[in-house]
Order: structure tokens, then sequence, then C-alpha cells
């Protein structure tokens, strides 16, 4: 690694690693929720061996590891309270949207700029096609948003 770099940031389960940073880097690992929480939620959409996996391996070993001894910063006050109780982690709480990003804009003139219906449901799938994010799941919500839409 380049004595210039300053910082190196991970997250998610990725961190785990142990890198070899010049002296001065500083290590930050970025909580964005933990897989803990997630495997709870998911229990009843999943595999009990898929369960086991994100609720064991995924979290209690690499998504732990992975911020073990780094600067941690979280997303949210639920994902810090997350960490901190399952991980024994302190951390920061930092805002990445900024406040006009996430001010209410008029509806209508959004839709017109994006060329969609004003009337229309919009669905936005924010995860990943990686087998783990449930894909299947989403199929299966736009089979009952036909249904919904008649």
């Amino acid at each position: 690694m380049h004595e210039g770099v300053a910082a190196v940031i991970s997250h998610s389960l990725v961190g785990w690693y142990p890198l070899r940073v010049p002296p001065r880097c500083k290590q930050i690992h970025f909580y964005h929720g933990t897989y803990r929480a997630y495997a709870e939620v998911m229990r009843s959409h999943i595999s009990l061996l898929g369960y086991w996996k994100m609720k064991w391996w995924d979290t209690m070993l690499l998504t732990r590891l992975s911020g073990r001894a780094k600067l941690i910063l979280c997303n949210s006050v639920q994902v810090a309270a997350e960490v901190n109780r399952f991980f024994g982690y302190e951390s920061h709480v930092v805002s990445l949207i900024a406040t006009r990003q996430s001010a209410p804009l008029d509806r209508a003139g959004c839709r017109r700029t994006l060329g969609l219906p004003v009337d229309a449901l919009v669905g936005a799938f924010v995860g990943s096609l990686h087998p783990m994010k449930n894909f299947p799941m989403v199929r299966a919500l736009i089979q009952t948003l036909r249904r919904f839409i008649g």
C-alpha cells in the first residue's frame, strides 16, 4: 500500500481481512446495518442453514471482525445501538444524505422529469441481485403489485 494513503474505509463484512497499512493510515469501518438483526427479520423467509450462516458466520465472525480496532461509523442511531449490543464497539453516527437531498420535492414535477406517470405505483429495489439478497422476494413483490394494480 502506498505511504500516502491516509485512510482505508471498509463496510459490510469485507473489512475483516487484516491489511498492512502505513503507520499513520486510519482504518475505518462503516456499518449500515448488522446481518444479525436482518437474520431475525428474514428468519421466516430463509432456510434454517441460511439463518445460522447469516447470524453466526456473516455477523458474529466476519462483520464483527471487520470493525475490530478501527474507527466505527454508522448510518443511524439504531445501527450504532446494534453494533454496540452485538459487538461491544463504540461508534459515531454520520449522515450521508444532505438535508437538501432529503427535503420533500414536488412529486408530479419529479415524475415528469423522470418520464413516469403521475399516478402510477413505483417500486425501488436498492439491493443487489446476489442470491443472499433474496431476489425471489422481489419477484414475489412484483407479482403482488401486478395483482393489486389489476
